[in-house]
């Protein structure tokens, strides 16, 4: 059974960072990146959609985008709050948890040079294949490190329409935020001609 009301708040919720970023365009330091895409995290994490046996939220795509357009310093910064966030809300095994993130900041550490040169619809690419991998290899990784060998059939595989859903809004994401750039560049050469 999903909770639309949660799956709705989610939802909203991962657009909030695009509130933020037009007035701070100009300031691209990894901190500020952090906060912006800690915020939804946090909150995505709190209000989980829950579909048959599997809790899901949509953490992968602040998590994923913040890292992508913050670099190495704001990943690490994000991971890091996310797995105490995740220890304070317990029921996981930590270590377990922590071992299953490790391929997907891998993804991203070889990522990111190459999304720093891509195009807005690279962008949209790249992100939406790192939210898909990042939500398959954590939640089978974990349940397979804690011996849930019926997992992948009983509870990954129905809930594939909403990871379908997640990439989905991360690409929207992406297209907003690379719309805000693409507006920010034409307005600060238009300025630039009038001098």
């Amino acid at each position: 059974m999903i909770s639309h009301s949660d799956f709705i708040l989610n939802a909203f919720i991962i657009f909030l960072p695009l509130i933020f970023y037009r007035p701070f365009y100009k300031r691209k330091h990894p901190f500020f990146v952090y906060v912006l895409f800690l915020i939804p995290l946090i909150i995505t994490m709190t209000f989980p959609v829950i579909i048959l046996d599997s809790v899901l939220d949509f953490r992968a795509i602040p998590l994923v985008i913040g890292s992508l357009y913050g670099g190495i310093y704001t990943t690490m910064l994000l991971f890091g709050s996310m797995l105490a966030y995740r220890q304070l809300l317990g029921g996981i095994e930590l270590f377990h948890y922590f071992l299953s993130l490790l391929p997907t900041i891998g993804v991203l550490l070889f990522l990111f040079k190459m999304y720093e040169k891509a195009g807005a619809k690279k962008r949209m690419l790249l992100v939406c294949g790192v939210c898909f991998f990042m939500r398959v290899s954590v939640v089978n990784l974990y349940a397979l490190f804690e011996g849930k060998e019926t997992f992948f059939m009983s509870s990954f595989v129905p809930s594939l329409p909403i990871i379908l859903v997640q990439c989905i809004m991360a690409v929207m994401l992406v297209f907003m935020i690379e719309m805000i750039r693409t507006q920010n560049r034409m307005q600060e050469e238009l300025s630039k001609r009038r001098k």
